[in-house]
């Protein structure tokens, strides 16, 4: 049954859509890269990074009283614009950069891994050509950090350790390397640090959670339950959320809850089903698991996740299913870059929240 408050909510929501509409003027395109597996990483052990993360509970478990309360679930609308890539293009990282949208890297349409870094301008409903990479990467992570962006790891013919920066102008250059050389794994930014988690290393899965201030000296700030790779990552209130990924059983359900002040890591629930090659996002310090890949099959659901409770409720569904593309929010809206399907994906979804 629909909450009477969506109801209330869905004229505000309408608005936002039709002005997302009016300034931006889609289409399929997964080839699967080549393998993006990477040498086991090792960091020096040190200091947690210090915050003041919100409390969660797991899925069966009362709220402790330090615990903030649960966001209201929201009202979602996922919606295809007109504005497109040139290109299939998946397994990118796209990061907010002011008010626009950079892509940097990822698997093209044309059977390569792509240094190109796209900007995409949601006002001007344009994307234009910004720069390149200096090593062209598909799954990858990033994070924006002190003025710049950082790109971690990933692969092209052969797994990469290089940490590279990319100015706002589009110049990039290689400024250090992870501890060993990772892909398929996930980064968020916290204060002054850049947080790395999952990914996969040859013959193995990365279960260190690694933390820099400058792309060049790392330390191990904590350590998965359930190494995987290809997970949902987000943060949120301080803590970090890895949801679902590739472990060494196949896919999993886990909710991994990262306390970054303590390095404890912990189960707080299970999505729905096994889930992998999905992407997350975090808008009004509700968190929203979007799209990915359960037993091999691309999904279309937008699950929001509570991260009090650990639990999760379905709150729309994109306009096709798709996985393996990364998400950037601008306000309330967050914007689905490329992707895969049964092949290549050149739109760009804006999910509106509400």
């Amino acid at each position: 049954m629909r909450p009477a408050h969506r109801r209330a909510r869905r004229p505000r929501l309408l608005a936002t859509l039709v002005a997302v509409g009016a300034t931006l003027m889609t289409a399929c395109g997964p080839a699967t890269p080549p393998s993006s597996l990477s040498p086991q990483a090792s960091a020096t052990p040190g200091p947690a990074v210090s915050l003041t993360p919100s409390a969660t509970a797991t899925g069966s478990e009362a709220a402790s009283p330090t615990t903030s309360p649960s966001p209201a679930w929201a009202v979602v609308q996922a919606t295809t614009l007109p504005t497109r890539l040139p290109t299939g293009l998946s397994r990118s990282v796209a990061i907010a950069v002011g008010g626009s949208i950079n892509v940097y890297g990822g698997f093209a349409s044309t059977g390569s891994t792509t240094a190109e870094i796209l900007a995409f301008d949601p006002p001007a409903a344009r994307v234009g050509a910004l720069g390149a990479l200096a090593v062209p990467v598909h799954d990858a992570a990033g994070v924006a950090l002190d003025g710049g962006v950082m790109i971690f790891g990933g692969g092209s013919g052969a797994p990469e350790s290089v940490v590279q920066r990319v100015d706002s102008d589009g110049v990039a250059r290689v400024i250090g390397n992870l501890p060993g050389a990772r892909a398929d794994l996930g980064a968020v930014a916290i204060g002054n640090s850049a947080i790395v988690v999952g990914g996969g290393v040859p013959g193995g899965l990365a279960p260190e959670v690694l933390a820099t201030e400058d792309g060049v000296q790392f330390r191990v700030v904590a350590t998965l339950l359930s190494p995987v790779r290809y997970p949902a990552v987000a943060e949120a209130g301080g803590r970090i959320y890895v949801i679902g990924g590739e472990g060494v059983a196949g896919e999993t359900a886990d909710m991994q809850r990262i306390d970054l002040a303590t390095g404890q890591v912990e189960v707080i629930g299970r999505m729905p089903n096994p889930i992998s090659h999905a992407s997350a996002m975090v808008i009004g310090g509700r968190i929203f698991v979007v799209g990915g890949r359960s037993a091999g099959t691309a999904q279309d659901a937008i699950w929001q996740v509570d991260p009090v409770t650990g639990t999760s409720r379905l709150v729309a569904r994109l306009p096709q299913p798709a996985s393996d593309f990364p998400l950037a929010v601008i306000g309330r809206v967050g914007y689905a870059i490329g992707g895969e399907t049964d092949t290549l994906v050149a739109s760009i979804v804006a999910i509106v929240i509400d």
